[in-house]
């Protein structure tokens, strides 16, 4: 018996002994302890990935032009930059300013060349003198049809004439050409029909070449920068205008001019073109990408646009009360060619004077015109 009781006090010793090292009171079963894991050998820093290109940061070209935001002109602008953005995978853009917010279009040339602006639409008729070859295209009655053809034309021309290439390198460079569509005689108060009609009007013009032509029917011809015409025509300081319908809609001359007439009188020629020291700080890759949407292509760009305005706004305006689209007799325009010629025969001869030979730059540009209008 006092066998049996060592044997349970020892028991009860040993089981006291456990709890201490293994918890003997609780429910639940120990785990065996784990054999300790043979420590890992540290891991080699990995390489840092190569980090991703940079965003681009994208050379930003201010261009200058006066026609409205809303005017086709500006659409065909951001169509340009969008075509730009495209070409350099973002790494050129265009930062437009319309409505002459950098500068008047009167003073483009000086705005290009002292790097006011970048890029611009530059009206050569503005500046006579300083675009002498060029202002073949202003010549009245020589047949141009519409923006397109004549922006093609002035294009060809200046592929195959040295001369006409120096005069848009002065400071700058071209990019390409546009053109006015065909530009007609409007008025506010007498209707126009033949050359006797002109007499005594005064009728904004843009060109040397057209202001001539108008003074030779007796007329008496303004220039006038187009966003000012309104005024000047509501008032009766003008008493109309040659200009085509892209003009006539974007400063809203529809509204105080009553009569169109339905027969080309002119076309005047314009330079899109860029800061020649802006054009050299470009990469190769954003000076290819400019000449593939401008050139040949650019023409057809700008010129849709201002071609786009002839049908829907002759339209509107001749649906207007008291509008009217005055046609012209053949015998009428035959009046109007015969009192063009003079004007082209001075051309030729102060271009003689210059020393061109200004009847073989008639000649090929009156053929250019021909050849692209077919």
């Amino acid at each position: 018996m006092r066998k049996k009781k060592s044997i349970l006090v020892m028991a009860l010793v040993l089981c006291l002994a456990a709890a201490l090292f293994i918890g003997c009171g609780n429910n639940n079963t120990p785990s065996a302890p784990s054999t300790p894991s043979t420590p890992s050998t540290p891991s080699t820093p990995s390489t840092p990935s190569t980090p991703s290109a940079p965003a681009v940061n994208p050379v930003v070209l201010r261009v200058a032009h006066h026609e409205p935001p809303t005017s086709p002109f500006h659409a065909a602008w951001e169509e340009f930059d969008r075509q730009l953005q495209e070409k350099t995978g973002g790494a050129a853009k265009l930062d437009i300013y319309p409505a002459e917010q950098l500068g008047k279009g009167a003073d483009m040339v000086a705005m290009i060349t002292n790097g006011v602006a970048d890029m611009g639409w530059l009206v050569a008729a503005f500046f006579p003198g300083v675009f002498p070859v060029s202002e073949v295209h202003n010549l009245p009655m020589i047949g141009v049809p519409n923006s397109q053809v004549g922006a093609k034309s002035l294009w060809d021309m200046y592929q195959q004439t040295p001369k006409m290439q120096e005069e848009w390198a002065q400071g700058m460079r071209i990019i390409t050409f546009s053109s006015s569509s065909y530009q007609f005689i409007s008025t506010t108060k007498k209707k126009v029909q033949s050359p006797a009609d002109v007499k005594g009007l005064q009728l904004r013009v843009a060109g040397s070449n057209n202001s001539k032509f108008i003074e030779t029917v007796g007329g008496a011809p303004v220039g006038m920068p187009p966003p000012d015409m309104y005024d000047a025509l509501s008032k009766g300081v003008l008493d109309g205008c040659v200009f085509d319908w892209l003009g006539m809609n974007s400063f809203k001359l529809t509204e105080v001019l009553n009569y169109a007439m339905n027969m080309p009188i002119v076309a005047v020629p314009h330079g899109i073109v860029i800061n020649k020291a802006t054009w050299d700080s470009l990469s190769p890759e954003v000076q290819a990408a400019l000449d593939e949407i401008g050139g040949a292509p650019g023409t057809q760009l700008f010129g849709a646009a201002f071609d786009s305005a002839n049908g829907p706004v002759s339209a509107e305006f001749k649906g207007l009360p008291g509008r009217e689209i005055v046609d012209v007799t053949a015998e009428q325009r035959a009046q109007f060619v015969e009192l063009a010629k003079p004007v082209w025969d001075g051309w030729v001869a102060d271009m003689n004077g210059k020393g061109y030979d200004g009847q073989a730059l008639l000649d090929t540009y009156r053929g250019i015109v021909e050849k692209n209008s077919k």
